[in-house]
């Protein structure tokens, strides 16, 4: 299990970048934000997310970046659990990147 807050779109929203935005109260606000970055429409069903995988796949590594620059952010300003926007995907996704043979890490 990995917790996001608001939703799952906030681990998708740190392959864009830091943020401690204020503004995701709820995942309609996260999804949002998250179509503004794509640029494009973005939906959970699978048509559409073939074709914005992509974009995220090669910026994984920025987003765990993200996501721990997050976790401090709120661990630094005492913010009451959840912390919004937060996430543990990355813990999830850096296992599973160390459970793979050496060469095939993202992140050595």
């Amino acid at each position: 299990l990995a917790h996001s807050t608001p939703c799952f779109e906030t681990w998708l929203l740190f392959h864009f970048g830091r943020t401690t935005r204020a503004d995701l109260p709820d995942g309609k606000a996260a999804k949002t934000a998250l179509k503004k970055e794509l640029g494009r429409d973005y939906a959970t069903d699978k048509k559409t997310a073939n074709a914005v995988m992509p974009a995220f796949i090669a910026k994984w590594p920025l987003a765990v970046q993200a996501a721990e620059f997050a976790r401090r952010h709120h661990a630094a300003s005492n913010t009451p659990a959840p912390a919004n926007p937060s996430t543990e995907v990355d813990r999830l996704v850096l296992t599973m990147n160390d459970s793979t043979h050496p060469a095939s890490r993202k992140i050595p």
